[in-house]
């Protein structure tokens, strides 16, 4: 019996519905309380901004240690890290600008997505098919 195969791409374009957001801040000390106090301080202005409506924490990370120059312990360092959802996207642009004023060491995204991708996979497949 003869085999056919064939191959099909299908693309649909839909405006995204949320975000994914990361944010990480750090403080240095010359040990490792002293770093985790300076760490407060500047996350002290960031978890009233992330209690806003549509926005979620989908994780929060705490990392201390010690820093060394070369084979000698220079001071500790702590840092904490931030995954966001903003459920809505009207709140993104001025969250945003707020979490840029807290000086964050690293803000990475908005990474664009849709809460429901069901539909559109499937429209996405039926094109395919055809």
């Amino acid at each position: 019996m003869a085999e056919l195969v064939t191959t099909g791409n299908g693309e649909v374009e839909r405006i995204a519905d949320r975000a994914d957001l990361r944010l990480s801040y750090s403080g240095r000390g010359r040990d490792r309380t002293a770093a985790v106090n300076e760490l407060t301080k500047r996350i002290g202005t960031v978890e009233p901004l992330l209690e806003r409506d549509g926005v979620q924490v989908r994780s929060r990370r705490l990392s201390v240690h010690d820093v060394w120059d070369g084979r000698r312990r220079s001071g500790a360092a702590a840092e904490q890290s931030y995954q966001l959802r903003i459920t809505d996207v009207t709140v993104l642009d001025d969250l945003i600008a707020a979490l840029v004023t807290t000086e964050p060491s690293g803000i990475d995204g908005p990474f664009w997505d849709q809460a429901d991708q069901t539909e559109p996979a499937r429209e996405a497949q039926r094109s395919a098919v055809a």
